[in-house]
């Protein structure tokens, strides 16, 4: 018998993951599972999540570091159970939440272990419970507001830990998700960077990126959401050279009067294969 102290309980519904138990079989390690596992608490109908590398760390075992994390995410990947879009905020130009999307291998009936006879039964209607993972409207409130806020510090661009998530904007964020699903509202608080107005380019050169003017109503809300779903990224096309009229035709000369490089006016530089 067990003689730990350690202090045990039963779990919650809210700390359940439903998860499909054909991951259980696949030969990955316990650091992937783990990673795999703490999406799919995230993961939307389209199987989709965007939590940030801190939210995630917080769920593994204390002491995890970054290195094994992000380790574990490329076995994933390279065993096709997840894929994943880098994503980069256009106006800071830093690193963003990456778009993960997670996949599950899909068993033949062979593997099922159905025999001859057996067949599938689908349950009832009043017996279908949908799991609490892949409810669009997560039931763990507080950890939902903890992403959206986290996905709106790194839209703008606070600092993470000097900005606070107060009752202020706790209050503001719970009553969009009242009326609007996590999509729509992770949506809207990130959306008022594709419009030029709001990032400042204004009378007042101001920007205008506060919780409680982009979740203010419903209008506010679905508007700063479509101007992120509607918006195109735009490929920046490169910067022609420049190149220096004081060196066209200038060569540099070793001691013995050998030519080293010659600048060269198309490119803007020198070549030294001369």
């Amino acid at each position: 018998m067990n003689n730990s102290n350690t202090l045990r309980r039963r779990w919650t519904n809210t700390e359940i993951v439903v998860f499909p138990t054909a991951i259980l079989a696949e030969k990955i390690s316990p650091s992937a599972l783990r990673l795999w596992i703490a999406l799919a608490q995230f993961a939307n109908d389209q199987r989709q999540c965007w939590p940030s590398r801190r939210t995630l760390l917080q769920l593994m075992p204390e002491g995890m570091a970054k290195a094994t994390l992000r380790r574990a995410r490329r076995e994933l990947e390279e065993h096709n159970l997840l894929e994943v879009e880098y994503r980069t905020n256009p106006v800071t130009k830093r690193e963003t939440s990456p778009l993960y999307t997670l996949l599950i291998p899909v068993p033949n009936e062979d593997e099922m272990g159905l025999g001859e006879g057996d067949e599938i039964v689908p349950p009832q209607e009043d017996e279908i419970v949908r799991p609490f993972n892949l409810i669009n409207e997560h039931n763990n409130k507080e950890d939902v507001i903890k992403l959206i806020f986290e996905k709106w510090i790194e839209a703008t661009g606070k600092h993470p830990t000097r900005t606070k998530l107060d009752e202020k904007r706790r209050s503001i964020i719970r009553k969009a998700l009242k009326t609007h699903s996590v999509e729509d509202v992770s949506d809207a608080v990130v959306g008022w960077k594709r419009e030029p107005f709001y990032c400042g380019e204004n009378d007042r050169k101001t920007v205008y990126n506060s919780l409680k003017l982009l979740l203010r109503d419903a209008d506010q809300i679905e508007k700063f959401r479509d101007l992120e779903r509607e918006a195109t990224l735009v490929i920046e096309k490169p910067k022609p050279h420049v190149s220096n009229p004081d060196l066209v035709g200038m060569v540099i000369t070793d001691t013995d009067g050998s030519a080293i490089a010659k600048y060269d006016n198309e490119e803007g530089k020198w070549n030294y294969d001369v």
